[in-house]
């Protein structure tokens, strides 16, 4: 009662937005961010302003879009994964008017279903515990985005392979999912996704600039290299019901303010959607705060699209949104509402805000080094350190570096993942909790070494060869640059390593997994590299 009673009397002053201004103007200045940055308690706004252009000079794509135009904070922007949390309720109303039931076959609503989906329900698609594979994932997707196709054409991507795993059994994110969702929706109601949207949520809650079609005039942009550049648009016929509405700041807090009052779905319904461990339905819940006993609730969700991310975050305690659209597509967003989400904890429980970091000492982060058994077998966290900083590396995401919230809490610097050490009464660390997308995934220490491969001597005449920049196309850059008789190597907004050869062109890192291996053509002139993180291979060509 005491935390509800601080935070409901908290005043609308006591939010810095002096700092948050000067934070978001950091990430423009690096050419990280443009957009619209909303901070609401209840309809409320506390902080509202937009950033940049609407499209950059040159834009490719829309000769149209060429002129330089201001972002207005009623811009609208596509929200891409954040559809899933209109899909998702279109699916709960369903079921609570009993048009259907969350646990029918899907192969009852799709004409065309393979028989290994027969076992999948209606609530596996919703929760991504279905075993589908991910359709964007697939090479023939990413061949043909930017092309128009039918929904059986994009199908076609997956209905021959086989599960991922056992349905029901595991989580793991599928735009497929959702992508059939929209055929069950409209097979059910006999109206296209965007009537039934538009009759049911968009219209009764006066959401006038949300719509389920490409209705915006802002230019996809990515951030490289501290430079913006423009990106071709993904068709939206390869998008439909798995990222295809498009919405505005305002719009997005409206949402919020309905959903999270029980005016668009029951009490029962809206447990489903935001869900826990994991199991959420384009909603995820998580858990902030500088002290375990003083954690505040936040149910978020974000979506990213080729030029465009967007998060939308809730603190039901608060009744406070946060709104993030941005046409730059980048890990700024994420780091904007990730700095506003901590403001907002450190005042509910009335703490002074700064922005200084705690500071353990080198022999505490030096007990945090080790590798971690994750709660699947064979999956582990390697936890190394780097410039009196922490560096980890989850299995299947890219190296995070971690900022240290208390003596055994930390948070990632890049995304919404936090991670605990756990010690036992020696105070020997034994043990962590990671929180992600949330879920809790624990694990236990098993080695207080990462195992590292032994570098081999190359002469900085013979490692210069390898300097340069390389590209990943429509993703991010890699700069290689030789620094102190080594070479570092350092991805588009994310932490740079060395990387120490192990074989002629062929090197790997230290603090993390990662190899690469740098390619020849006939002539012995580097053309391009490899980047191997365990199963994944990705080539960069030399520019």
């Amino acid at each position: 009662m005491c935390l509800l009673f601080i935070l409901c009397s908290a005043k609308a002053q006591e939010f810095d937005t002096a700092n948050l201004n000067t934070y978001i103007e950091s990430k423009v200045e690096k050419n990280q961010f443009m957009g619209v940055v909303l901070v609401a308690k209840g309809d409320d706004p506390l902080f509202f302003k937009a950033f940049g252009l609407q499209a950059i000079v040159g834009e490719p794509t829309n000769p149209e879009l060429r002129k330089e135009k201001r972002i207005k904070n009623d811009t609208v922007f596509p929200i891409a994964s954040l559809t899933k949390q209109f899909i998702a309720v279109s699916l709960l109303r369903l079921s609570e008017t009993n048009k259907l039931s969350l646990s029918d076959s899907i192969c009852k609503y799709l004409t065309s279903c393979p028989k290994l989906w027969k076992s999948i329900s209606i609530e596996h698609l919703l929760t991504h515990t279905s075993g589908i594979p991910d359709y964007t994932q697939t090479a023939e997707f990413k061949k043909a985005k930017y092309l128009k196709r039918t929904r059986d054409e994009v199908l076609q991507q997956v209905q021959s392979k086989p599960l991922m795993f056992t349905p029901g059994s595991t989580n793991q994110y599928s735009n497929t999912g959702y992508f059939l969702l929209g055929e069950i929706i409209e097979r059910v109601t006999n109206q296209s996704v965007a009537e039934f949207l538009n009759e049911t949520l968009f219209v009764p809650l006066q959401m006038t600039a949300t719509s389920f079609s490409r209705d915006f005039k802002v230019a996809g942009h990515r951030s490289t290299n501290s430079k913006i550049e423009a990106t071709p648009l993904v068709d939206w016929s390869n998008v439909y019901s798995a990222g295809a509405i498009t919405s505005s700041a305002s719009d997005l807090v409206r949402w919020n303010q309905a959903l999270y009052s029980h005016k668009v779905i029951s009490t029962v319904s809206l447990a489903k959607l935001v869900g826990n461990n994991g199991t959420g339905m384009g909603v995820n819940i998580s858990q902030r705060g500088v002290q375990e006993d003083n954690q505040v609730d936040v149910y978020q969700f974000s979506g990213k699209i080729d030029g465009f991310t967007s998060v939308l975050s809730f603190l039901p305690q608060f009744n406070m949104s946060v709104v993030v659209l941005s046409n730059v597509e980048s890990e700024a967003s994420l780091q904007i509402n990730s700095f506003i989400l901590d403001h907002l904890t450190k005042l509910s429980i009335n703490q002074a805000v700064s922005s200084n970091p705690v500071a353990p000492s080198n022999n505490t982060l030096s007990s945090f080094v080790g590798t971690y058994q994750m709660e699947r077998k064979g999956v582990n966290t390697k936890i190394t350190s780097l410039e009196d900083k922490l560096i980890a590396q989850l299995p299947g995401m890219p190296p995070m570096v971690l900022i240290a919230k208390s003596n055994n809490q930390f948070q990632s610097e890049d995304f919404d993942v936090s991670i605990s050490f756990k010690q036992d009464n020696n105070n020997n660390v034994v043990g962590l909790i990671v929180k992600m997308r949330g879920m809790m995934i624990p694990g236990r220490k098993i080695s207080n070494d990462v195992a590292t491969k032994q570098a081999i001597h190359l002469s900085e005449a013979e490692l210069i060869e390898f300097v340069g920049s390389y590209r990943i196309p429509s993703q991010f850059d890699i700069e290689v640059e030789l620094r102190n008789g080594t070479l570092f190597a350092q991805a588009t907004g994310q932490q740079g390593f060395n990387i120490y050869p192990e074989g002629e062109q062929a090197f790997f890192a230290k603090v993390i997994e990662l190899q690469i291996i740098f390619h020849k053509n006939d002539s012995g002139r580097v053309t391009a590299l490899t980047i191997k993180q365990g199963p994944v291979k990705t080539k960069a060509n030399k520019i």
